[in-house]
């Protein structure tokens, strides 16, 4: 298991003092789900469906990926809410039961974010974004960054524009990769091995994640490697050892450029670091979080 040894943020990302046993595939069963809140919040153009524990914990509220929904965070829920945290997840517009809104907009994932906190009363929060979400909290954190106690950014490409980046992901992910079967895309070739239980299970929550057509919203802000250096709020950066999207030298790129950074790179697991090396993942976000 890693093992952070300091309660500081330093200016420059620091590297885990020890890795993980090589290529361990975790066989996690599923949790027992905390009891919770789940409704409908309405905001301004659409309604979105959100998941709280409630009670006077430190809101931590996480951030799903492109593929999945607010529902895919089973291995996480009742862990944050046993650790004394409240627990929220939210469905991005057109996921699992949130509402599509207006075909014509000018609003943000961002904008969302924030009327969902304000509609929570929530004023500062831990955010945990994963992938696709972890842009979503890139994002926010540009425009509303007193509101974010600390970020965990995983497995992300974090959306930034600069065009030397690009250009690395371009090289990454080649014409005709976001076609191919996604569990092929994120979850690691060990895992589909050995744990072929929880390959089905993670691809039913991908099954279930948009049932209709997808709707994507805008960025708010250009994202670059100059406005993420001015975060200074404490950083969490992971990744798995095989993520396609964000390896290890791409986690590398986004530790030179974020301030008040540690880094960790997970063994035996993708680009769904959260599900396939769940105790880890907890671990070392709990950790963090109790630090930040």
């Amino acid at each position: 298991m890693p093992i952070i040894v300091s309660a500081t943020f330093p200016a420059q990302a620091q590297d885990c003092t020890a890795s993980v046993s090589a290529h361990a595939i975790a066989k996690v069963a599923m949790p027992t789900p905390a009891p919770a809140t789940d409704a409908v919040a309405k905001l301004s153009e659409a309604g979105l469906w959100y998941t709280d524990t409630g009670g006077d914990g430190v809101p931590v509220i996480f951030l799903h990926p492109a593929t999945a929904a607010g529902t895919v965070w089973g291995y996480q829920q009742p862990v944050f809410a046993a650790a004394g945290y409240r627990f929220i997840a939210y469905s991005r517009r057109s996921y699992f039961g949130s509402e599509a809104g207006p075909a014509e907009t000018k609003a943000t994932d961002a904008d969302d974010l924030l009327e969902l906190l304000d509609s929570l009363g929530i004023e500062k929060f831990h955010g945990v974004g994963v992938a696709a979400g972890g842009i979503r909290l890139v994002d926010f954190a540009l425009s509303n960054p007193k509101r974010l106690a600390s970020m965990v950014l995983a497995c992300t490409t974090g959306g930034v524009t600069d065009p030397e980046y690009e250009k690395i992901s371009e090289r990454l992910l080649p014409e005709g990769f976001a076609a191919m079967p996604a569990a092929f895309r994120e979850l690691s070739a060990s895992y589909r091995v050995s744990n072929p239980d929880g390959t089905k299970a993670w691809e039913a929550e991908v099954e279930r994640a948009i049932p209709e057509k997808r709707i994507r919203l805008r960025n708010k802000n250009s994202i670059t490697w100059e406005g993420i250096a001015g975060f200074a709020m404490p950083t969490l950066l992971i990744t798995g050892d095989a993520d396609l999207y964000m390896p290890p030298a791409v986690l590398e790129l986004f530790a030179e450029h974020l301030p008040h950074s540690e880094k960790h790179v997970i063994d035996g697991a993708a680009h769904s670091v959260y599900w396939e090396q769940p105790d880890i993942f907890n671990k070392l976000v709990i950790d963090f979080i109790k630090r930040a």
